[in-house]
């Protein structure tokens, strides 16, 4: 969560090329699409799922707790999982990508 975004400001005062473009777009990405989703969406539903008490619940709140956690919880992954992976090929193309000359 640093190392890109330094990546993309020490690239920020030279003339912009595709590799500014590129890493500032992963960073982007990432900071909303990983970091943003897990603040704003797994991080409550951990916290509420830390709420049920699992010792005295019957099974059949169990079950209904499992039905309204699993189906935002495995959306919420998805995201992440996806932008994880266009964020590293961003930066994978970034790195291959031909540096502006000065």
């Amino acid at each position: 969560l640093v190392l890109l975004p330094l990546s993309t400001w020490m690239l920020h005062s030279q003339p912009r090329s595709a590799r500014f473009w590129l890493l500032l777009l992963a960073s982007v990405a990432y900071g909303v699409g990983v970091f943003g989703v897990t603040v704003a969406g797994n991080v409550p539903l951990n916290e509420a799922l830390n709420a049920v008490d699992l010792t005295d619940a019957p099974p059949a709140d169990l079950a209904a707790h499992r039905r309204a956690f699993e189906q935002p919880w495995n959306q919420l992954h998805r995201i992440r999982t996806v932008v994880s992976v266009t964020t590293l090929i961003l930066v994978v193309v970034a790195c291959l990508s031909q540096p502006t000359e000065a």
